[in-house]
């Protein structure tokens, strides 16, 4: 019996976790919601694609440790870890998300600018004595 138990809290636990996971997985989408603006069928695919992920994931979690029985607690568990997370978590996720993702955008252009420095330079001088010559030549 308390073999049960201890199965049915370990699978609760693990529900918990799922429903954090998931909304660590949504904030992913809130971000890029935020960062880019979205038609509305891009919206709906984020969508579906959430929801498949996350149906698969919970098929997936019934299967491995519920012998594929459906239970109650399992679900309060998924809402009770997505409720934790989007009240407890959420914000912090999210600061690090945009975080990220303003260095992974900024990066590109960092690497860029190293880059091109030198060329800039030469090209301003060329330009420079360009103009000092064709002034000195008008004159």
């Amino acid at each position: 019996m308390a073999e049960i138990i201890t199965r049915q809290a370990e699978l609760f636990l693990y529900s918990v976790g799922y429903g954090i996971l998931l909304g660590v997985w949504y904030e992913l989408f809130r971000t890029l919601r935020k960062t880019f603006v979205h038609r509305d069928g891009a919206v709906h695919v984020e969508d579906v694609l959430f929801c498949v992920v996350g149906t698969a994931g919970l098929f997936l979690l019934f299967q491995r440790y519920n012998q594929g029985q459906m239970r109650f607690y399992v679900l309060a568990g998924i809402g009770a870890g997505g409720l934790f997370y989007f009240l407890m978590l959420s914000w912090i996720v999210q600061n690090i998300f945009m975080f990220f993702w303003k260095l992974f955008l900024k990066l590109p252009g960092k690497v860029l600018e190293r880059i091109s420095r030198p060329i800039r330079i030469i090209v301003n001088s060329m330009v420079l004595e360009y103009n000092y010559h064709w002034q000195k030549r008008k004159k």
